[in-house]
């Protein structure tokens, strides 16, 4: 035994120091991110009103600059309900309209009409009783924050805010924290949490389940898709299944831990049952999700009502106009064949876009079982968003398991048309991983393969005024980056010496 706690012993030391460590970066969540200074003057907001139907209350109304490092709220802790019934309003600088408005339920990440559920992790907790934290810090020029009661009862309320102040000679971060939330009933293959313009990151993520269609597991969708920057360094990221973002393996499992676990899990059913419901959550803490421009966020998802909240930070802008087809024309799937190399491989997709079928049956792979084929109303239409185009969302497979219903060793056609306003030489960005082909006007613009990983290709090519055609053959193989098959384009002008 003592030979044992001697070997055991400089580990154990080594996991508590790992523990302490994570505490810390816990406490100071996104001060490093947020720029915030070291310190201010301390203080605190308390109030105590009871809430009427219809009524609205302020709960922190500071003209400084400032950050509030923790609030907390109670109501009376037999109406449960009403976490539903009360909105949360925050108005930053001075705005007349708020820039959040959600429920304290949302808020919390109670989802899917859930009445409360408690937890435990860096940002958020619900504790006995309705005694509900935030951890996220919330800087500010100047800040208010409303209750209001769109419920017909009445309730007392109690809430606490501690925050800083600094001085008005500070010059403070112009992020802003946002929640953001989305329920679809039900969700198609690829249910869109978020759409954010502007410099920020996402700081957390929690998606909830409750399953309607027994076809397979809602987690064999991909999971989060994360398409960034599309207008000047586009940048995708994407999970393999729909559990592993938050860290689990193989399903969800009743666990809480600083910045992933499940918040909600229905008992005596398998995850796949109808009625089953599953709450995840996700704090980006150590990692937080960064981009300059623009991010869209999505999720993997099957025709089960879901229901997400994106926390994010963000210095909001609009990005300018992007010269890319509004929508596309996609034509496939098709299988790669070992004996003929993508570059070569001809299908009636190389055909113009008149000349294309109606219909297409896709009878190979992942898109075949033993009593179904995929069949494909041609052409398929797929919006874009930010100039990507996701083919993965539109030609995902049937077969069961993540392995079956995430394209592999496919590719498949997009045609689009865009419009150019002054003839001259342009600047196209293209973006992309594993083989490709880019046309324009029916002349060959790029031809190339990126194994290691998403990448972009600048290319100057002269175009005149008016409408023009664009067409890309894009394959699909696994990489370093799980199945993306995504793209991104667009046209600008060219920069002038």
């Amino acid at each position: 035994m003592n030979s044992l706690l001697k070997t055991i012993r400089p580990y154990a030391s080594l996991v508590a120091l790992l523990c302490f460590c994570q505490t810390i970066n816990a406490h100071n969540l996104f001060k490093t991110e947020l720029g915030l200074p070291t310190s201010g003057t301390s203080k605190r907001t308390t109030i105590k009103a009871h809430l009427q139907p219809g009524e609205t209350i302020d709960l922190f109304d500071q003209p400084l600059p400032g950050c509030i490092f923790h609030w907390w709220i109670t109501h009376y802790w037999r109406d449960t309900s009403m976490m539903q019934d009360l909105k949360v309003r925050l108005y930053y600088d001075g705005e007349q309209e708020p820039t959040v408005e959600v429920s304290l339920a949302q808020f919390f990440s109670v989802l899917l009409g859930k009445e409360l559920y408690h937890y435990n992790n860096a940002a958020l907790n619900i504790l006995p009783k309705n005694a509900l934290n935030c951890y996220f810090p919330i800087p500010y020029q100047s800040l208010k924050m409303e209750l209001y009661n769109s419920g017909e009862t009445q309730t007392s309320i109690w809430f606490m805010a501690d925050y800083h102040e600094y001085g008005s000679e500070i010059e403070l971060t112009q992020l802003r924290f946002r929640v953001i939330p989305k329920r679809e009933n039900p969700a198609g293959n690829s249910f869109l949490m978020a759409d954010l313009s502007g410099n920020g990151f996402i700081a957390g993520m929690t998606v909830g389940v409750r399953v309607v269609s027994d076809s397979d597991s809602w987690y064999h969708t991909g999971g989060d898709l994360f398409l960034l920057d599309g207008e000047s360094d586009p940048n995708p990221i994407r999970g393999i299944g729909g559990e592993d973002v938050f860290n689990m393996s193989f399903g969800a499992w009743p666990v809480h831990t600083d910045w992933v676990g499940t918040l909600h899990k229905s008992e005596g059913k398998r995850s796949f049952e109808p009625g089953a419901e599953v709450i995840m959550y996700r704090i980006f803490g150590p990692a937080p999700i960064w981009f300059k421009k623009s991010a869209i966020v999505r999720f993997g998802s099957r025709p089960n009502e879901t229901e997400s909240i994106i926390y994010a930070y963000l210095d909001s802008s609009k990005t300018e106009a992007l010269v890319t087809p509004l929508t596309w024309q996609l034509g496939g799937p098709f299988p790669l064949s070992d004996k003929i190399e993508f570059h070569n491989q001809k299908t009636w997709a190389d055909d113009a876009l008149s000349n294309w079928p109606t219909q297409y049956d896709a009878d190979f792979g992942q898109y075949k079982t033993e009593s179904e084929t995929t069949t494909y109303r041609i052409p398929v239409e797929a919006a874009s968003e930010r100039a990507w185009v996701d083919m993965a969302q539109h030609f995902r497979g049937i077969r069961k398991g993540n392995e079956g219903t995430q394209p592999n060793e496919v590719f498949a056609y997009a045609v689009g048309e865009f419009d150019i306003a002054t003839s001259g030489d342009y600047q196209i960005q293209f973006a992309y991983d594993d083989d490709a082909i880019l046309w324009i006007d029916g002349e060959e613009a790029h031809r190339g393969k990126h194994e290691k990983g998403f990448s972009k290709v600048n290319l100057t090519h002269s175009l005149s005024k008016g409408r023009h055609n664009v067409k890309v053959k894009l394959s699909n193989r696994d990489n370093r980056q799980w199945r993306v098959w995504a793209f991104n384009f667009h046209v600008s002008p060219s920069e002038k010496e």
